[in-house]
């Protein structure tokens, strides 16, 4: 399965201009509570400067500056691939305590995604989950994962974990996607320090 090739350029572009913003949509009452602990993201300010603050293998930390009074916020990142180019992404925070969840993460998938599917999502050989998508907006399709800290520990020994996505093209051919854990744990180390230097 294939999206079109506007698409994953859209994609691609938006990832490298606008870092961070798959975490940018409110909360709605309907999202499950743990994830409303989510901080302000880098795209909620209009006024930012987003730089590249440390890579750890496959993984990017971006961070985001508001001000002089205001504390930068960073997560790590990582544009996925095929071999037919870049076709998604994901950011993952580390949460403060009162989220229910050590880390959250967004994916953003091409505005073609066929929705009722959501998301797949699979550390190695383990179970998969499925999460639904929960806005469109004009850089893709998203949906926010909490990990429980089993499903943290599971990122930080393995090698790879995998999204499921459907293209509306081609609903009986869904395409797997890897998302790379190499450099996870310093990746997630390196926010956490961030966070509790604020």
């Amino acid at each position: 399965m294939q999206f079109p090739p506007i698409f994953r350029t859209l994609l691609a572009c938006t990832a490298l201009a606008l870092p961070g913003a798959v975490l940018a949509q409110e909360q709605t009452e309907e999202q499950a509570p743990a994830l409303d602990a989510l901080p302000m993201t880098p795209s909620d300010a209009p006024e930012e400067e987003t730089y590249l603050a440390e890579t750890h293998a496959d993984w990017q930390i971006l961070c985001s500056r508001f001000g002089d009074d205001e504390p930068e916020l960073c997560e790590m990142y990582q544009l996925l691939e095929t071999d037919d180019g870049p076709i998604a992404e994901v950011s993952i925070r580390a949460l403060p305590g009162e989220a229910g969840f050590p880390a959250g993460a967004t994916i953003t998938t091409p505005l073609e995604t066929f929705l009722p599917t959501g998301v797949t999502f699979r550390i190695d050989d383990g179970a998969s989950r499925q999460e639904p998508f929960f806005v469109c907006t004009v850089i893709g399709c998203m949906a926010r994962l909490g990990f429980s800290q089993d499903e943290v520990t599971a990122m930080q020994r393995g090698a790879n974990a995998f999204i499921t996505i459907t293209a509306i093209v081609a609903i009986e051919d869904p395409i797997e996607v890897p998302i790379s854990l190499m450099g996870f744990t310093a990746a997630l180390a390196d926010l956490r320090e961030r966070m509790e230097a604020e």
